[in-house]
């Protein structure tokens, strides 16, 4: 299951009111985000 598509959509919008998403890309790697979960 993937929470979010691989590839950005620009024209999708994430927010429920007006305002700006920044997508600074891939945070952690798989390993690391199960370490934290």
């Amino acid at each position: 299951m993937e929470l979010f598509e691989t590839t950005p959509n620009p024209d999708f919008n994430l927010l429920p009111r007006d305002g700006t998403v920044n997508y600074y890309g891939e945070i952690l790697n798989k390993t690391e985000a199960d370490h934290f979960y």
